[in-house]
């Protein structure tokens, strides 16, 4: 079983827009994969994904969203 816990921050640096949305986008996924499994896919996506790449979900994880990083 696996126990995850992920932090993360809405608001980003102003240069880094575009890598601050691809890996909010990759926290937010891996939370919704660990919470729903291959729920989370639609049925054409399922029916090509290789048996060994399924997830079966229901994985104990928390996931904190911060408005912003600062000491």
């Amino acid at each position: 079983r696996y126990n995850a816990d992920h932090f993360t921050y809405a608001d980003s640096a102003e240069a880094l827009v575009e890598q601050h949305h691809l890996a909010l986008s990759n926290c937010l996924a891996q939370s919704r994969l660990l919470a729903f499994g291959n729920q989370a896919l639609n049925t054409a996506e399922l029916e090509t994904l290789p048996i060994y790449k399924q997830y079966e979900g229901n994985q104990p994880s928390s996931t904190l969203l911060l408005q912003e990083l600062n000491p």
